[in-house]
């Protein structure tokens, strides 16, 4: 919830949709921040990731981040908005 909350400020928003790390070993191989969230989040649907919890909160960071006017046309949150539409149709 913090990072949503945090989230909702213009230069902060923009750093996290900018901000890249390392893929992650057997649970990703995204780069951007906002990719391996999302991966994370997919993950927990079907508790593919911690069997013992689900990643709902992250839902309110993307649509922090969404909602966030320099992010509305971000590239990575059209791309993210794909992968997760295509995913999720995948779960159900």
């Amino acid at each position: 919830m913090l990072l949503s909350n945090i989230s909702k400020n213009d230069s902060i928003a923009e750093k996290v949709m900018n901000l890249s790390g390392k893929p992650i070993d057997g649970l990703t191989t995204a780069t951007s921040a906002v990719g391996q969230l999302a991966d994370i989040f997919l993950k927990g649907a079907d508790k593919g990731y911690n069997p013992q919890c689900n990643f709902d909160h992250l839902a309110s960071v993307f649509a922090t981040l969404a909602a966030v006017g320099s992010c509305m046309d971000h590239s990575k949150l059209r791309h993210l908005h794909g992968r997760m539409s295509n995913s999720l149709t995948k779960t159900k």
